[in-house]
């Protein structure tokens, strides 16, 4: 069996440097997984990780950054990749995560942008865009074929999103992969409503689902576009064409 090896070092009291090495799989990814979270239990939230020396990673390993990446950011931290190998950083590339995991080409690169962070001055009603936050309503409707019809009215920042991915999980847990997202009342989509979106779209592609957002109207299609969600998000303006990409014609 592949194995995976990891190296680490605090630099300093509030970031810790990780090299990995080896073969990152749904096995192995274990190992990556506890180390992250002995540092994040010490209230570490500040990390660089280097992944030149990975020869693999699979779906799991990917997960596993992309739920940590979140984790640390909600305690005003980061993770940042260190010259990923060329394979690693495709992958990367492919799920459109290169858009919200920062990379820099080396370790005092890393350093210099994490000891730039500075925590919010904003109070804790205040989204990470700084616009205040307010209401989302959301509805749920079953659709032939096993598709969830989800529709987000208001706004999407990053205290409402807490609502609207427990949304979407609670069918996920139900064994339910496939979704259309009605955001033609969605007033405003955060940075942390993006990152829920691109994780999600993630998981349900694991399980050979998808997700299709229906009907944005032109602030959020702008925000989708400028994050880039729509080169790997499928958009459209039609329920029914909807449905025809989340159900194809039998063979």
């Amino acid at each position: 069996m592949a194995d995976v090896q990891i190296t680490t070092e605090k630099l300093g009291n509030s970031i810790v440097f990780l090299s990995l090495a080896g073969h990152l799989d749904s096995i192995t990814s274990v190992s990556l997984e506890e180390t992250f979270q002995k540092f994040y239990d010490q209230q570490i939230y500040k990390f660089i990780v280097a992944t030149d020396g990975l020869s693999y990673i699979s779906s799991r390993g990917i997960s596993i950054f992309a739920s940590f990446l979140d984790k640390v950011r909600h305690q005003q931290g980061d993770l940042v990749l260190v010259n990923p190998a060329r394979a690693v950083k495709s992958i990367f590339d492919m799920l459109g995560l290169t858009k919200i995991i920062t990379i820099v080409p080396d370790q005092e690169s890393a350093v210099k942008y994490l000891q730039k962070m500075r925590d919010p001055l904003l109070d804790e009603e205040m989204d990470d865009w700084g616009v205040k936050s307010g209401e989302l309503q959301i509805t749920t409707k079953k659709l032939p074929d096993n598709v969830i019809l989800i529709t987000a009215k208001g706004y999407l920042d990053s205290i409402t999103s807490v609502q609207f991915e427990e949304a979407m999980f609670k069918f996920y847990d139900q064994g339910v992969f496939k979704f259309i997202l009605d955001l033609s009342e969605l007033n405003y989509l955060s940075t942390r409503g993006v990152r829920i979106l691109t994780e999600f779209r993630y998981r349900v592609k694991e399980h050979k689902g998808n997700i299709v957002i229906l009907q944005p109207n032109a602030a959020v299609q702008y925000i989708l576009t400028k994050m880039e969600l729509s080169r790997f998000i499928s958009i459209t303006s039609d329920q029914t064409e909807a449905l025809k990409q989340l159900t194809p014609p039998a063979e």
